[in-house]
């Protein structure tokens, strides 16, 4: 449909008894309710045979439409007597003002070049298919390649010759060159939930409706009230949230008269006298409330829950949630009691080229270790490993797997080395923009099913 000539294209026409299939080609103008045969014969004009179940889309501004797909009517019964074969149509483009067709053929050349790309892809990782890959490479349309020449140097480098060094050199060039960062700015990264479990010591108790504010210049979060599905709440709160190992409750010095008094069940603060305030605070251990923790499900990210407190550490790109209300329908009553984390810092490229690598590093340890020299394992994890781990634990694991080799304990055949090699490989390649790395179709997608 055409809305600023106010007109409709029509193509083909198809009865589902087959009887009738004519490959024509109509317009039908809105303002005068006519309609005019543009092509009697689309396939003879070259354009799309008589098709059905196919798709047209129309350019306005550059005054084409679009002809996709389609099951291709009138495909003649094979000489044996066999069923007939599906035929699917191409692309076309119908140029409005030449009155002319044109067969976009692009898309099947586009697919031919993918799924040699993908053959090439499938060979190069398996060493017993080299020659196959080289005769590939030797059938292959000048300029072809399987990915960016910086990932296959990469891939070569790493994976066929196992230069560790010069991979890394690779990497840094990469990272010079703005590649990691362009990876980084497409890269679909989301906010990650950490939940915070308290080490010990006195923490507040499940609760929603309550307050809490962060000092960002003292560090520190302030968490104040709230109803506990039976009762108000009047404590007060603090924690860091650097080193949430816990809550450390402050308590007020008490002034003036003491004195006590019961209320549902538990002991109030000294009263202050006239014209100065003190918190009070319930005497209650640190509680999670069970039913609400069966809600949490995915315990890698908070339970949906309302009359809560959020508070941001704007400079540590940290959001802290408290408690609230899990909407517990079989157990109205109930409250959560557990603090998350929300880290929202975007990878940066540092962090980025620190990980790759880690990961080269590592597979050199590794290697190191299977060829049994482990005092060079060792001092080359203390010197060039450690500084780029993710952690201590990793440090811990890399180690406990040297002193294994030492017992002869690892396996080391050639294989299970090129398999870890392209292990890393594809780890790295992910860190490389769309554009560049190696296709990821399926060889099987392109072969014909009978």
């Amino acid at each position: 449909m055409d809305a600023n000539r106010r007109c409709m294209y029509v193509l083909g026409r198809y009865v589902e008894s087959g009887i009738v299939a004519e490959p024509n080609f109509w317009r039908f103008d809105v303002e005068s309710g006519r309609w005019t045969c543009l092509s009697g014969d689309t396939a003879a004009d070259g354009g799309p045979a008589t098709v059905y179940d196919h798709q047209m889309v129309l350019d306005e501004a550059d005054q084409a439409i679009y002809v996709f797909g389609g099951r291709v009517c009138g495909v003649p019964a094979p000489a044996d007597g066999g069923a007939r074969a599906t035929e699917y149509s191409g692309l076309y483009k119908y140029a409005i003002r030449s009155g002319t067709w044109e067969h976009i053929q692009y898309y099947a050349q586009w697919r031919d070049l993918l799924a040699l790309r993908a053959c090439l892809a499938f060979t190069r990782r398996r060493p017993h298919l080299h020659t196959a890959h080289q005769a590939l490479l030797a059938s292959a349309p000048p300029g072809l390649t399987i990915d960016a020449p910086i990932v296959a140097h990469l891939f070569d480098a790493l994976v066929r010759r196992a230069d560790y060094a010069l991979a890394e050199k690779i990497l840094d060039e990469a990272a010079a060159h703005g590649i990691l960062g362009e990876a980084i700015a497409e890269s679909p990264w989301q906010p990650q939930w950490r939940k915070i479990t308290p080490q010990g010591g006195a923490s507040p108790g499940a609760r929603a409706g309550h307050q809490a504010v962060l000092d960002a210049q003292g560090n520190a979060i302030y968490l104040f009230g709230g109803w506990d599905g039976t009762q108000d709440l009047g404590d007060l709160w603090r924690t860091s949230p650097v080193s949430p190992d816990g809550f450390p409750r402050r308590r007020p010095r008490p002034r003036g008269t003491c004195q006590s008094a019961a209320v549902h069940g538990e002991r109030r603060a000294p009263r202050a006298p006239r014209g100065r305030r003190s918190w009070t605070y319930p005497r209650r251990d640190w509680r999670v409330d069970t039913h609400a923790d069966l809600r949490l499900g995915d315990r890698r990210r908070a339970a949906a829950r309302f009359a809560h407190s959020l508070t941001v550490h704007t400079r540590g790109r940290t959001a802290y949630l408290f408690g609230g209300n899990p909407n517990d329908r079989a157990h109205p009553q109930s409250r959560l009691g557990d603090m998350w984390a929300l880290d929202m810092h975007a990878p940066s490229l540092e962090a980025v080229v620190r990980g790759v690598k880690y990961h080269v590093r590592r597979a050199r340890l590794v290697e190191m270790a299977r060829r049994g020299d482990v005092g060079t394992a060792l001092e080359y994890l203390r010197e060039k490993v450690t500084p780029v781990a993710p952690d201590a634990q990793a440090v811990s694991e890399l180690a406990a797997g040297v002193f294994l080799a030492m017992g002869g304990m690892m396996d080391v055949q050639e294989e299970s080395g090129w398999a870890e090699r392209l292990d890393v490989f594809d780890r790295l390649v992910k860190w490389f923009p769309a554009r560049m790395r190696p296709p990821t179709a399926d060889v099987a997608d392109f072969m014909p099913v009978a």
